[in-house]
């Protein structure tokens, strides 16, 4: 009788071990999944200052277990797509990071692609984030950081 219990409770062990995941149950893609609003700031070589752009969105899709495309369409930048980009974390901050384009131009139908990389995060919450689009083709090296909230107080 003791040794069935043994391999009962050795049977339960090895299936909850086994049932586990290395992220406890939580889909880094599906944290990090939903709209943002806020402001971005621009700053590239020609400007002293950043240029702000106010009520801004920026929206993250879940494409897989750990990863997610982002797209952005900003009122001055024009539009930014990164697909597949890679999300790590396990339920405090979560970072994501990856490679996409950007479709900008001076004026309508003047719009040309230039390769940008991705970069961010979010806490668990989802209220504190920070995304950062490095676009090294146009002007230098532009940089455009997507913040939450209002704009910094001048």
């Amino acid at each position: 009788m003791e040794f069935k219990k043994f391999l009962l409770v050795a049977a339960v062990a090895a299936f909850a071990t086994v049932s586990c995941n290395k992220e406890n149950g939580v889909n880094p893609s599906e944290s990090v999944a939903g709209t943002y609003t806020g402001y971005s700031m621009a700053e590239f070589q020609y400007s002293p200052e950043p240029m702000v752009s106010e009520n801004q969105t920026l929206t993250i899709t879940s494409t897989g277990e750990e990863t997610v495309s982002v797209s952005y369409k900003s009122d001055t930048w024009g539009t930014f797509t990164v697909t597949g980009a890679q999300v790590t974390g396990n339920g405090g901050v979560f970072s994501i990071s990856g490679e996409g384009v950007t479709l900008m131009g001076m004026e309508a139908g003047s719009e040309q692609e230039y390769a940008c990389t991705f970069t961010g995060t979010v806490g668990s919450d989802m209220t504190d984030y920070s995304f950062v689009f490095d676009v090294p083709a146009v002007m230098g090296g532009l940089k455009i950081t997507f913040l939450p909230t209002e704009t910094p107080v001048e």
